[in-house]
């Protein structure tokens, strides 16, 4: 065999192999992404998430404190479970976890929706301030002072400051009236089954109806809450929702 020949054919085999351990790198040594945490995720996905996330606080740490400290609830005299509830003694470190939801989970996956949104995805931009509207006055009910302002910024400030409740529920009303006018009824985009809260109605079809209802309806409630304290502010508040459309009798925002 020539020299030419031997030469040649030691570049074939190694081309061949670089391509095989290229392949190999490619399709069995690429272990280090994990699938269950993305690093990109769509809206459609961060809906859900948050809702859940939401449900998860009102339907469980909420409530479950609101109905032992207004009594509403009991439990057996040997049963220890909620024992410091019921005394009005909770411990120091027993609402980390519902405040970690709130803000960790539920407001930053819907804030990344508001920042995510495109153009033909207003709808969901909208539901997202409605329910960033619900969390935190979910949030400032249970708690008074809160982040709002500087809040959810990641990195940028992980001490965001305490903002009175009265400028908390400035912006509540600020998130309500911004979403109310981003809802699109007749957008060709509408969220589907991935919302966990109105889904699609089978007899109306999309779900923006709802929505609007649903913001109205929390902007009443808004407006009622502060009344005690501000009621200048609240009685005009009440008076400009005069014709709006609000939640009727049977119908109900849940998961």
């Amino acid at each position: 065999m020539t020299t030419n020949k031997i030469i040649v054919r030691l570049l074939l085999i190694g081309v061949l192999v670089t391509g095989t351990f290229t392949s190999c790198k490619k399709e069995f040594f690429d272990v280090n992404n994990n699938p269950n945490e993305p690093a990109d995720v769509p809206v459609e996905y961060l809906l859900p998430s948050a809702q859940a996330a939401i449900g998860h606080v009102l339907g469980n740490n909420f409530q479950i404190f609101g109905g032992l400290y207004a009594q509403y609830w009991t439990q057996s005299p040997s049963a220890s479970q909620y024992k410091t509830y019921e005394q009005y003694n909770p411990s120091s470190d027993e609402f980390d976890r519902p405040w970690r939801i709130v803000y960790a989970n539920a407001l930053q996956d819907l804030r990344a929706i508001e920042s995510k949104a495109t153009e033909d995805q207003a709808n969901y931009k909208a539901i997202s301030k409605i329910l960033q509207a619900f969390t935190f006055q979910l949030a400032t009910d249970a708690w008074g002072d809160i982040p709002f302002s500087q809040a959810l910024q990641g990195a940028e400030n992980v001490s965001p400051a305490y903002d009175p409740q009265q400028q908390v529920y400035d912006g509540i009303i600020t998130l309500l009236n911004d979403g109310i006018a981003l809802i699109d009824e007749e957008a060709t985009v509408q969220p589907g089954h991935e919302d966990l809260v109105f889904g699609r109605d089978e007899y109306f079809g999309f779900n923006m109806y709802y929505w609007r209802s649903f913001a109205n309806t929390l902007l009443l409630r808004v407006y009622l809450r502060m009344s005690e304290v501000d009621p200048t502010k609240a009685q005009q508040g009440i008076a400009s929702l005069e014709g709006a459309q609000f939640m009727l009798e049977g119908e109900t925002a849940k998961i």
